[in-house]
């Protein structure tokens, strides 16, 4: 099965292979889920190090986390999909344990990771609800966030 039947499957939908808008929109929604995949994998591994008490570990991988080339802590991950739209910005965890306890991190690091979950949870039910309409997608970077539009 290669990627456009699959993004079809997921879509619902069946396109013409050849199709450049095609590509181009799969390529922009792939990237916002690949940024909150990427984000939350990353806010994952950050909780887990902080419940174990590795203060080090934490420290070396809380300050960076990037998807193609973009760094997504401090930044706004926005979207927008058939009129709806959703932002996300999730703060650099390096800096936050700094200024928040343990336990108040761990809450944070939470929240963030049930946010990424709605959001993605919101893509798939768009995606869902509107197989049939052309979608279209054109993200546009302004002032370092990802807009996402379909």
């Amino acid at each position: 099965m290669n990627d456009i039947s699959i993004f079809q499957k997921h879509l619902g939908q069946t396109f013409n292979h050849s199709s450049n808008s095609f590509a181009s929109n799969i390529q922009d929604i792939n990237c916002a889920i690949g940024s909150l995949q990427t984000l939350n994998l990353r806010l994952k591994k950050c909780q887990k190090l902080l419940q174990e008490g590795k203060t080090d570990e934490f420290c070396n991988i809380s300050s960076k986390c990037e998807f193609m080339g973009k760094e997504l802590f401090d930044d706004t991950i926005q979207l927008s999909l058939f009129g709806e739209k959703r932002s996300l910005t999730i703060g650099n965890l390096y800096h936050l344990h700094a200024q928040l306890n343990k336990e108040e991190l761990l809450e944070y690091i939470q929240n963030s990771q049930d946010q990424i979950d709605e959001i993605l949870s919101w893509i798939a039910h768009n995606m869902d609800i509107h197989p049939q309409e052309q979608q279209t997608s054109i993200p546009s970077h302004r002032d370092d966030n990802l807009f996402i539009k379909a």
